[in-house]
Parts: C-alpha cells; structure tokens; sequence
C-alpha cells in the first residue's frame, strides 16, 4: 500500500496518521449511522457496514500509496463502529428483554471466537500465501455476509 522505500520515520507517522483518520471518522459516523439504522433498519445499516469492509478490503487490494491508504482508514473508520453499534442493538431487537445478559454474552463470545479465528486464517494466509489472499478472503466473506443479511434479514 505504502512504498516500503519510505524511512521509518515517515512510516511511523503514517501509522499514527491512519489511526487518527479511523477514529475521527467513526466519531463522524457513529451518530447518523445510528440514526439512520432506526429509519430504514438494523439489518439494512449492518450490511452497508459489512460490504463497506469489503470495499476497504478490495482498497487494499488494488490500491497503492497515500491515497489509498488515506480511502482505506476512511472506510475501515466508517465500519468500524457501525458493525459494533447495529450487531448490539440488532441483537437487542431480537430477543426478549429477559434474556439481554445471556444474548451479549453470546454475542461478544461469538465475535471473540471469530476475531480470534479470523486473526490466524489472515495471519496464515498473509504469511503463507500473500498479502492478496488474505485481504481477497476478507473481501470475499464480508460481500457475502452484506448479501446474505440484506437478503435474509433476521426478523424479531
């Protein structure tokens, strides 16, 4: 993405500037995604999100230098606390109240699980096989989860 020509310093500050660019974005973004997945619906916010990850994925990709560094920390941002926001507020919606605790609970073991699991499959592919292959995997399952939740959205 970024030449690897460039000194240690001026990756450094890329690194920080990315981090900065991500979270200044989710702050942006968080309040009107909210707003929005209450008009037009959870399962409908939360598979933008996920085919936004995708479209980051694909940046990676494709893309190379600044720019496209500068348009992934934008779409990663963009997801980032969107995903977080609607799965929790999604889960809400679809069980009774009673049952809240045990539903989060659920919900954060399942996407520890997958956090952890995915860490390795792209760890393993990125090492092993290329860069490509493990941002085309993400690109991959995350159209197909965008797909899959637009087409089936969960209904309460």
């Amino acid at each position: 993405m970024v030449q690897p020509e460039v000194s240690h310093t001026v990756a450094l500050s890329v690194a920080v500037g990315f981090y900065l660019a991500h979270n200044f974005v989710g702050a942006v973004v968080s309040f009107p995604a909210g707003w929005l997945s209450d008009r037009v619906g959870k399962a409908l916010v939360l598979s933008a999100a996920y085919a936004t990850f995708a479209a980051a994925c694909v940046v990676g990709l494709a893309g190379h230098g600044f720019f496209a560094l500068g348009l992934m920390a934008l779409l990663v941002g963009a997801q980032n606390p969107v995903v977080s926001a609607v799965e929790s507020s999604l889960t809400s919606s679809l069980v009774e109240e009673r049952r809240l605790g045990t539903a989060f609970g659920i919900l954060n073991a399942i996407n520890g699980v997958g956090d952890l699991g995915s860490s390795i499959v792209a760890g393993v592919l990125w090492t092993f096989v290329s860069p490509v292959a493990a941002l085309a995997v993400g690109a991959v399952l995350c159209a197909a989860a965008a797909l899959v939740l637009r087409m089936r959205p969960p209904t309460a």
